[in-house]
């Protein structure tokens, strides 16, 4: 993540003596700036996706306003944020206890401000879910509340967690005027931008969203809620681009699509959903990087 390699090869070295239990906690570099991994139940922060950073380096300073983290997990978009612009306010959406507990103690670790963390899922309706683990860690990012999201991977824990609406934060009177949202949330991606519709109108974020492949035409419940994705893109106004990525998954370019289509690799998974009215500053932030249809 713009960083030497000598650099990179000493963070793996260094995670790997936190796996190991022998480090309190790691020290990073993001973006030219340091910050700090606290290491809590065998857990720590190394953010992993170097594109991630040049996108928002880019981003951030094109667009003032709140920073909306849809899937916190253990605060990757978070210190790749504050490393860029550490005075960004930033509202972060976590249903696991365990990675909001790991996320409230990265902020104090590095002292950040204008920082909050709101223990629940962002949806469209308020209530309980069901989160399912695929993997043996309590820390897993590839956790979903989506029911068979993963058919065929066998579900290795589950736990209640609780769900809340973006109006519900909204009345809670914290500042919501939204410049950036980023949305990681393992398949729940329809039900985040459906609670957060009614604001893009006024607010006119742009998106940074993971939607993970369909695969095959035949795998109904992905292709369905890419449909609905496209659906409320057309109603809201925004134009989509999927982030391509270099050999070291930097940033490559940024291809402005119509629809998602079928698509059965995961690195086609990332993508920018913008205001059409904000075209001409997008265009402007990305002058080397938009590629056509």
């Amino acid at each position: 993540m713009q960083s030497s390699r000598l650099t990179q090869l000493r963070s793996r070295g260094a995670a790997a003596l936190a796996r190991r239990g022998l480090l309190r906690r790691l020290r990073l570099e993001i973006a030219g700036r340091t910050a700090v991994s606290p290491v809590i139940g065998g857990a720590f922060c190394v953010p992993s996706e170097p594109f991630m950073v040049d996108l928002l380096s880019r981003i951030l300073p094109a667009k003032p306003g709140l920073f909306v983290d849809v899937g916190v997990n253990l605060g990757q978009t978070l210190l790749a944020v504050k490393s860029i612009d550490r005075s960004r306010a930033y509202l972060g959406f976590e249903p696991n206890p365990d990675c909001a507990y790991y996320a409230e103690r990265l902020i104090a670790a590095n002292g950040y401000d204008g920082c909050t963390i709101v223990p629940a899922g962002l949806s469209d309706r308020p209530g309980l879910a069901v989160l399912h683990r695929y993997a043996r860690s309590s820390f897993d990012s590839s956790a979903s509340i989506v029911t068979e999201f993963r058919p065929g991977e066998p579900v290795l824990g589950t736990s209640v967690v609780p769900l809340c609406t973006f109006a519900q934060v909204v009345e809670t009177g914290i500042p919501v005027q939204t410049g950036v949202v980023k949305i990681d949330v393992e398949g729940a991606e329809l039900e985040v931008l459906r609670s957060m519709e009614g604001y893009f109108g006024s607010h006119a974020p742009w998106v940074i969203v993971e939607v993970l492949p369909p695969y095959r035409a035949d795998n109904e419940q992905r292709v369905t809620r890419i449909k609905g994705i496209e659906a409320l893109l057309d109603r809201c106004d925004y134009v989509m681009f999927r982030i391509e990525k270099d050999g070291g998954d930097g940033l490559a370019g940024l291809r402005r699509l119509d629809v998602f289509g079928i698509y059965d690799d995961v690195r086609m998974s990332d993508y920018v959903f913008v205001p059409r009215r904000d075209m001409p500053i997008f265009e402007t932030t990305f002058p080397d990087r938009v590629v056509a249809r």
